[in-house]
């Protein structure tokens, strides 16, 4: 071998060309000879590839078809790369490569770069990183896990300058060692916090595999009064029973150590009631303090499945007259020249022109969503009648032996038009109960109080009583019949449960904290048109002040009225198990179902760095206040407290 200052830079076959002096040299005499003799008396038999030695084939990758010709990885430029002309012309190429100069500095220990949030960051990433980011890739855009292997993922890898991806089995190995670790952080979690949690379920099954799954969801605000939802179980079921949901509810809570529940939302099943009164009676016995009033309130019925029942029923009273319309916007729907057709008819009428969209018969909002649109190209309608003989010809087809119902008339125009106004009241009332990313049990509990004092007004009262004094005394008389009725039971028990908390949380008022909060003046602030007040900021900012009933409340803002947030689960499940994914195991999907929620969880707390307007005006008046010395005895309370 040579042993030459450059003899790191070449190849063992050959690489730098011999000249006459190392030939002949006494160290390097016979050598080389010997090895051409070799390859002269055995021409038959092929070489063995030797590793190559310089340090430019980390940037130059030969050829397939020819040994011969290598391209640079950079600027993917040929150079010829014969072993017996060295490695100097590559050399070369690198001191003026552009591209090479350009990643060289991006590798470089010390380089920076400025991520999504302004923040300064390595620019270097590790094969770590880049094997656990590919991991968080499968899971969060819900991909197969094989396509870690695909020609897709490595040909982009191979584009950028990425590492090799990892295996389908390496990376199945890595996302539930992830699993593992995240779920046994948030249980440690619990276990420290003692959290009060309430819960969603719901049963799903799967079309393509024909396997029930069950869904758990637990609810809490946390610290910093934000209002968390976690799956912390997708259990595969094998039947429906009440007997077999409580088993997986009290098995799913003894796992993860959670010992305190305060309601649990279920739809309108009648295995729900006979689970959850199982639940009840097993789950009380954990602990004193596990159910809130011995579970009395556990069972929340979803609201929205209810006023999904209350509206099916009031369509079928008007299914004539909804059948007209639906009839007429699948007929301008089926073709398109009876699309263009109609569109005339919009334009020469000068209507605002959209979309006419057609509803799923057991979706009641989309009915509702197709009446509301309809009703605006009314008139288009009225012309298609009167002009359009393809149209009329349409509803004199009979369908299942009948003839088809419509056109649309007057008098089925006039009743859809009170139905959508009545309508849009279900409508939004399902929007808001619907919402699981924001608290929503003080508006149905508002809701249900107004109704509930209307409820009150005893028959005995005489009309005029009633009516004669204005609204101010009607309300004063509903507010005096609650508390004739509920005195002896509801507000001895609530006193109760309250001096349970201010014996568990360790204070010792001066004062009543409830008599003072009852006390304090209501606030009705003028919110900006869009937005809607922020209560949990209102008890961030107070929960100094009532540091016992901040912790009720954070129970009470934490509870699901209807089962959405559970549903919604079901969405990223029947992406999971497709026809062409139905062969992963229960465990797996559990795994990528909870793992990819607790993912995104966790994005969307980092991303909440625009600050509402409540809560910059809580913050506003918090700062105002402590100049001013107003919360001064509070911290000073607060502090003698803990």
């Amino acid at each position: 071998m040579d042993s030459s200052p450059e003899g790191d830079d070449v190849e063992i076959e050959n690489e730098t060309q011999e000249t006459p002096d190392e030939s002949t040299g006494p160290d390097n005499r016979g050598k080389r000879k010997a090895s051409g003799n070799r390859s002269q008396t055995n021409p038959s038999k092929a070489k063995k590839p030797l590793a190559t030695r310089s340090h430019v084939w980390k940037d130059f990758t030969r050829t397939e078809e020819n040994h011969d010709v290598c391209t640079c990885n950079h600027c993917h430029r040929k150079f010829g790369c014969a072993s017996s002309a060295g490695t100097s012309n590559l050399k070369k190429h690198l001191l003026s490569c552009k591209a090479y100069k350009a990643w060289s500095e991006s590798q470089a220990p010390g380089a920076t770069a400025i991520t999504s949030d302004g923040k300064l960051t390595s620019a270097k990433v590790s094969e770590d990183v880049f094997r656990n980011a590919s991991n968080e890739l499968l899971v969060l855009a819900e991909l197969p896990l094989s396509f870690i292997e695909s020609v897709a993922w490595r040909h982009f890898c191979n584009r950028v300058n990425l590492y090799t991806p990892h295996s389908r089995r390496t990376a199945t190995r890595d996302i539930v060692k992830m699993y593992v670790s995240r779920k046994a952080a948030l249980k440690n979690w619990f276990k420290s916090t003692k959290q009060r949690v309430s819960l969603t379920t719901d049963i799903w099954t799967a079309q393509a595999t024909g396997a029930s799954y069950m869904v758990i969801t637990v609810h809490f605000v946390d610290g910093n009064w934000q209002l968390r939802k976690l799956i912390i179980g997708f259990k595969y079921i094998t039947d429906h029973r009440g007997h077999s949901i409580a088993n997986v509810l009290l098995e799913c809570l003894a796992e993860w150590g959670i010992q305190k529940v305060f309601t649990i939302t279920v739809d309108n099943a009648t295995a729900n009631t006979s689970a959850l009164r199982r639940f009840q009676g097993e789950f009380s016995t954990r602990g004193n303090e596990a159910l809130v009033m011995e579970g009395e309130f556990l069972h929340v019925r979803c609201a929205a499945h209810i006023i999904n029942l209350i509206v099916k029923d009031g369509l079928a009273e008007i299914g004539d007259n909804v059948l007209a319309i639906r009839n007429a916007v699948q007929y301008v729907r089926s073709s398109t020249p009876r699309l263009k057709s109609f569109e005339l008819r919009v334009e020469s009428g000068k209507m605002t022109r959209g979309s006419l969209p057609l509803d799923v018969k057991t979706r009641w909002n989309s009915t509702f969503l197709m009446l509301q649109r309809a009703m605006k190209f009314r008139l288009a309608f009225d012309k298609m009648e009167a002009e359009d003989r393809l149209y009329n010809d349409h509803f004199n087809e009979t369908e299942n032996g009948n003839k088809r119902i419509g056109p649309p008339a007057i008098d089925d125009w006039n009743v859809v038009q009170r139905l959508v106004k009545f309508l849009i009241i279900f409508y939004n009332s399902t929007l808001v109960v619907s919402a699981s990313s924001s608290v929503c049990s003080h508006k149905c509990y508002e809701y249900n109080s107004r109704h509930s004092q209307e409820a009150t007004v005893q028959p005995s009262q005489s009309t005029e009583a009633s009516s004669s004094t204005g609204q101010e005394n009607v309300v004063a008389e509903n507010f005096e019949g609650m508390e004739m009725l509920d005195d002896d039971v509801e507000y001895e028990r609530m006193d109760f449960a309250y001096t349970e908390l201010v014996a568990e949380t360790g204070v010792q008022e001066a004062t009543d904290e409830l008599e003072m909060y009852l006390k304090d003046k209501v606030e009705n602030p003028i919110n900006i048109l869009g937005t809607e007040y922020d209560v949990l900021s209102w008890w961030r900012l107070n929960s100094p002040k009532y540091p016992v009933l901040s912790e009720m409340a954070k129970d009470v803002f934490a509870m699901q009225v209807s089962s959405v947030a559970s549903e919604s689960a079901f969405s990223t499940s029947g992406r999971l198990i497709d026809p062409y994914r139905s062969c992963l195991t229960h465990y797996m999907i559990e795994v990528l179902m909870c793992t990819e929620q607790w993912m995104k969880s966790d994005i969307k707390l980092r991303e909440k760095r625009v600050v509402t307007n409540a809560q910059m005006l809580a913050d506003f008046e918090l700062h105002d206040k402590l100049e001013k010395g107003q919360f001064s005895y509070i911290f000073f309370i607060f502090n003698s407290f803990f």
